[in-house]
Order: structure tokens, then sequence, then C-alpha cells
């Protein structure tokens, strides 16, 4: 007879395994440089209880509304920010790019007081994670 729901795995080391050698793929493999810049450690990632929005994904994936990653894809001309100062990228808008100061503004100001800024993508999205998601879903990305 079938159970029915989530099973458990059944071989030796279970969960602990699983994690284990995710971290390990995690760890070697080339791809999702920007999402683990954010999360290093996959077991920590898990514990944490994350609501994403739209905004939140882009940035910490690097994909989607990213100009770096729309032009990769030739679904734009150019990689520059709407600001004109310099590649749009995930670290530019975070911690450099002009159009976004009075957001980054009020990250650093609900941080500061426990961390000298620039603090780690890590350290936002685990540590501070709900004012960096505050900062993420009150950008404005300019659609051209």
């Amino acid at each position: 007879m079938l159970q029915e729901g989530p099973q458990e795995p059944h071989f030796k080391g279970g969960k602990k395994l699983c994690l284990e050698l995710w971290q390990i793929e995690w760890n070697t493999t080339t791809k999702g440089g920007t999402t683990k810049s954010f999360y290093h450690n996959i077991e920590h990632r898990l514990t944490l209880k994350i609501s994403p929005t739209p905004t939140f994904t882009s940035i910490v994936t690097g994909h989607e509304i990213i100009n770096s990653y729309l032009h990769r894809f030739k679904k734009i001309d150019n990689t520059v920010c709407p600001c004109n100062r310099e590649y749009q990228t995930v670290d530019h808008i975070i911690y450099r790019c002009v159009l976004h100061e009075q957001e980054r503004n009020r990250l650093k100001s609900d941080i500061n007081s426990s961390e000298n800024w620039p603090v780690s993508k890590n350290i936002l999205a685990t540590k501070y994670y709900k004012h960096f998601k505050f900062f993420t879903d009150s950008i404005v990305f300019n659609k051209e």
C-alpha cells in the first residue's frame, strides 16, 4: 500500500546527507554567482523565512529586470543604468545608483547602528532581511 504525503528520505544519512551534498554542489557550481553572494550556506538559507517579491528575487538572482542580465540575452542594446553613470548590475543598484539613493539611505540608517556601510550582500539578505526586502520593494525600475 502506498503512503500519502511527504516522506523523509529512506537512505543512510537522510536529510543531513542531502544538505551536505547540496552544499557541495552549491560551492562547486559555476552557476548562480549572484545568488551565492547573498546566500553562502544552504542549511542557513533554509532556516530563513523569506517572502520573495519579483523585485527582491531579481536582485538576489541578478535576473529579469537587471540591465546586465537583459543585455546578456539580447533583450536590450546596452547595460547602462538609467542613471547613466555605470552598468546596471546588482552591486550598482544596491551600493551606488543615484536613482535609489533615498531608498539606500533609509536602508543604511536602519542598519548603521550596528554595522559599517557597505555591508556584504550576505549580511543584507540574512541579518537585515526585512530592511533589505523593504529596500528592494521600494525600488522603481525604469522600463525603457
